[in-house]
């Protein structure tokens, strides 16, 4: 949910319980061809001119806009320049592009902008697919820039649908904007998923291992081979539990079988382990015993000592004090003391802040009984609602671990919100953002919002997919056991209470302009 979404209303949705998965990260390092892709686009910097035309060969558009211009590039010595002083005029610099169904493709192009004007977000690129019967069935439309801007570059990540029948990319400006921009080395080229992915169902939080158990250590493996030239019956994964120095202790091999996507589980004892660090890797080899990818998955044997403050057990509850905590709560835009009254007479137990808490606000949760969610998830730099402190990639590090460590000790920390439907292009740093925070503080889980998790196994403690509700009947579980009817029931008669007991308050709530969405959490 975006901010906008969040500032417009306070939504209710007792009903819509959602279903959390319980996930460890991991490491995966999978290389693709070492030679450079192909750019699919022809004339990409715009060097060539076409004949007879103002326009650069190969691309196509209203000459009353575009036009080829050798006095500003970014490199080379061409550029592609728009020019429109009508809002209501709107064209396209499109060109068609070998691109197949099925494909998934990186589309980018530097633009620098004077004076885009209008409510639109600017100069962009985009990738358009038609059918069979050369209609438009999609198309992925980064966010463009306006204003007066040096060289940015602009990019989007896409998988063209198995009904795909011809693709064209085009540089432009959204509709209803009036300004200058120029375009400069578009690139367009295929790329592929990992072929493996693996997700550890056990130990399930954090690689956590205890006297108490689990007895073994449980990696699902899925294949997706879509994007290679590869057979199941080509591939093997073998999974090696070693200890921190690298010396090989447990072993086990798996042999795909079936289509270009599928999943195997590997299982590998895990009695008598010491204390201490160990290393499960799991490896793809290809079919000539070639390492393809390997995915490191990090266990710790925990001494015999207290369990961390919140932590999630081998049934994917929530303990907080070694009690089950049932998070149910509502996000919220910014957190004051008037607001905050009303809300503790509910059922919540907990918040969700947009922003990131003051000490004085998290004190004010904590003397209200109110756990937070606490959000560093705009800390991406470049990212929309990105706080002015983070101006490079470089300083995301040391202001989220500095975060971190003020405030992983505050008693109403409930867990960290990483990132609230960040597009796919941000997922190595969430990735890196996961790690920092779960090193500074093992006592917090991280939590994350997702719309497009399918697309790869993500570094979270807590995942929310925004698409799942409970369902009214068992279902199979992650680990291949199933949601039990009756905690079903439970958990919505839960929800349902909840509604019905704080619908005074809500109203309040609204009357006072507060601005969040309920959420009631199942943990699946």
């Amino acid at each position: 949910m975006s901010q906008r979404q969040a500032h417009a209303c306070v939504l209710v949705r007792a009903r819509a319980i959602v279903v959390i998965a319980w996930l460890v990260p991991s490491a995966t390092a999978w290389c693709e061809s070492s030679a450079p892709p192909t750019n699919l686009a022809l004339n990409p910097s715009f060097e060539q001119a076409a004949a007879n035309s103002a326009l650069p060969a190969q691309w196509h558009g209203a000459p009353q806009v575009y036009a080829l211009d050798t006095t500003v590039t970014r490199s080379g010595t061409a550029s592609l320049k728009y020019v429109n002083r009508d809002p209501q005029r709107y064209v396209l610099c499109t060109q068609k592009v070998p691109v197949q169904a099925g494909w998934k493709c990186r589309v980018s192009v530097w633009i620098k902008t004077q004076d885009i004007a209008g409510d639109e977000s600017g100069a962009t690129i985009c990738l358009e697919w038609q059918g069979k019967d050369g209609k438009w069935l999609g198309g992925v439309y980064p966010t463009g820039i306006k204003g007066t801007r040096d060289w940015t570059r602009v990019e989007a990540i896409t998988r063209l649908p198995d009904d795909a029948a011809s693709c064209n990319v085009a540089c432009y400006v959204r509709n209803e904007m009036t300004g200058t921009a120029w375009f400069d080395d578009v690139e367009l080229v295929r790329i592929a998923d990992p072929p493996m992915q693996t997700i550890l169902l056990s130990p399930n939080y954090r690689g956590r291992i205890t006297a108490a158990g689990p007895q073994d250590a449980r990696v699902r493996v899925r294949w997706n081979l879509v994007d290679h030239d590869l057979k199941p019956q080509q591939i093997q994964v073998v999974a090696v539990l070693s200890s921190r120095g690298g010396n090989a202790l447990r072993h086990t091999t798996g042999h795909p079988q079936g289509g270009p996507q599928g999943c195997l589980d590997l299982q590998l004892p895990l009695g008598g382990l010491e204390p201490g660090q160990y290393d499960l890797a799991v490896r793809l080899n290809g079919p000539d015993g070639t390492e393809l990818q390997v995915d490191h998955h990090r266990l710790v044997r925990a001494p015999e000592s207290p369990p961390p403050k919140c932590v999630i057990d081998e049934h994917r509850r929530l303990l907080v004090d070694g009690k089950p905590f049932f998070p149910i709560g509502m996000y919220w835009s910014g957190i004051n003391a008037k607001d905050l009254a009303v809300y503790a007479q509910s059922k919540f137990n907990c918040l969700m802040p947009y922003g990131s808490p003051t000490k004085q606000q998290m004190d004010l949760a904590q003397e209200h009984g109110l756990q937070v969610i606490y959000s560093i998830k705009d800390w991406y730099a470049g990212s929309a609602y990105c706080p002015q402190f983070i101006q490079s990639e470089a300083d995301e590090e040391p202001q989220v671990r500095a975060r971190v460590r003020q405030f992983r000790e505050h008693p109403a920390l409930l867990a960290w919100y990483l990132n609230d439907e960040l597009p796919q292009q941000f997922l190595p740093r969430l990735e890196s953002h996961q790690q920092w925070v779960a090193e500074e503080d093992p006592d917090h889980p991280t939590w994350v919002v997702l719309y497009q998790f399918r697309s790869r196994c993500l570094p979270e403690d807590v995942r929310r997919d925004r698409n799942r509700s409970l369902p009214n009947r068992p279902q199979p579980g992650l680990d291949g056991g199933s949601v039990d009817g009756g905690d079903v029931s439970a958990s919505r008669k839960l929800a349902a209470d909840v509604a019905s007991a704080t619908a005074s308050q809500l109203g309040q709530l609204r009357q006072d302009g507060v601005r969040g969405e309920t959420r009631a959490h199942a943990h699946g």
